[in-house]
């Protein structure tokens, strides 16, 4: 591996708290603006994807590993379909709104739906990080 400039690790750093810091705001707001869960997860797996790089596997793979890539992703799948069995044992039916509307262009305005979106970021971000990984394995075999 060839040796990372001590710049590169600091630009790093910044980096990849900008990537979680908008990967989330974009996930918490997809109801009101652009983004969502799927944008969010993308933009978060990709500032994890910049630590690998510059840091190298050896460094980070306390925090990305598979195990908790694929821990990310079932919590995020499973949590779907947990929630979206709640408005059907309410008797709304499934993946039905339980919860009150809110004035419109507000924060909480959109019932279950920023819930979904969180859900959808932990789906995406796991997905994409298995993903990453398992080539970067496949690449060494």
């Amino acid at each position: 591996m060839k040796q990372v400039i001590p710049a590169s690790k600091v630009i790093s750093r910044y980096y990849f708290a900008f990537s979680l810091i908008f990967g989330l705001y974009l996930m918490s707001h997809g109801h009101i603006s652009h983004g969502a869960g799927f944008a969010g997860g993308v933009i978060v797996a990709l500032g994890f994807l910049q630590a690998l790089i510059v840091l190298g596997k050896g460094q980070v793979s306390h925090i990305i590993n598979e195990n908790n890539a694929r821990l990310l992703m079932l919590s995020g799948i499973s949590g779907i379909i947990l929630l979206s069995a709640v408005g059907y044992f309410y008797g709304a039916g499934f993946m039905a709104n339980v919860m009150p509307l809110g004035k419109q262009f507000s924060l909480l305005s959109s019932g279950l739906t920023p819930f979904y979106n969180i859900l959808f970021c932990f789906g995406v971000t796991g997905s994409l990080l298995l993903i990453i990984l398992n080539l970067i394995i496949a690449d060494k075999e």
